[in-house]
């Protein structure tokens, strides 16, 4: 029996997280590469989103992190803190799986933010949908990380703004409907995770008989 490529692996993640649908995509902004969380928000598998928001941190905003993002520390003087949206994200995340495009990133996010500013924060399980796009995209296991404009690019998926939560969490569910109807799987599911997609999250899928995307 043939055994399975990195490429069809990683579209069977896809196809295999969207067949389940008890997943959510989970995306922040932070104060600096090694900071807290100061921008947040979780999307449905269609995009849809649960919740998202500002978050005041007890360090200050680095002059590049407001460079990418836009967020200073004024606009965040009366945001919540980490310890008050903890339980909020902590209900959104229950039984589900959380992706995330780059995983270790924003999941050292949390623990950072949760450790600053003294609260627990309950484990949760997450997939990287960087680890399996750059699997998909390169055909091999390690390979250099491909960045979510770069899979939206490549897979036709309209970032409406990146760079914020709630745009980057849209590009990532995007990301992953992308692949997973690449695997060949889409029409078996029920019709509401098929085509509504297209129109909810701008996906446009290119053809792969044409050669757009090389599988």
């Amino acid at each position: 029996m043939t055994s399975r490529t990195p490429r069809q692996r990683a579209l069977d993640w896809a196809a295999d997280l969207i067949k389940g649908g008890d997943w959510v995509a989970f995306d922040t902004e932070t104060t600096d590469l090694d900071g807290e969380i100061i921008s947040w928000a979780v999307v449905d598998p269609m995009g849809n989103v649960l919740g998202s928001g500002l978050v005041k941190p007890k360090g200050r905003v680095s002059e590049g992190a407001t460079a990418l993002h836009g967020i200073t520390d004024s606009m965040l003087a009366y945001a919540p803190t980490f310890d008050q949206v903890a339980p909020f994200l902590a209900m959104l995340f229950s039984n589900r799986r959380v992706v995330m495009y780059n995983a270790e990133f924003d999941m050292s996010r949390v623990l950072t933010s949760a450790r600053a500013c003294g609260c627990g924060f309950v484990p949760f399980y997450g997939d990287c949908a960087m680890e399996a796009y750059t699997q998909f995209a390169s055909g091999m296991y390690c390979a250099r990380w491909k960045s979510l404009s770069a899979a939206c690019v490549r897979l036709g998926v309209v970032q409406e703004r990146a760079h914020s939560a709630v745009g980057d969490a849209r590009a990532c569910a995007a990301v992953v409907q992308a692949m997973a109807h690449l695997a060949g799987r889409v029409d078996a599911l029920p019709e509401e995770v098929q085509a509504p997609i297209v129109e909810k999250i701008g996906v446009e899928l290119f053809d792969i008989e044409k050669g757009k995307v090389d599988l």
